[in-house]
């Protein structure tokens, strides 16, 4: 889930509690983070190999 918000959240795991007939309470009890870095500068391939 990309941008995931409390809604968004609360909106999935109903659809999945929904969809499943999963028997009792759905739970979140695992958020991975992701997060990514860029140069300040932009680099070529050529000048990489360099």
């Amino acid at each position: 889930m990309q941008d995931p918000t409390p809604k968004r959240v609360t909106t999935a795991l109903d659809i999945i509690h929904r969809s499943y007939a999963i028997v009792g309470p759905v739970e979140l009890h695992l958020l991975e983070i992701s997060v990514d870095f860029y140069p300040k500068a932009r680099f070529s391939a050529a000048s990489a190999s360099a």
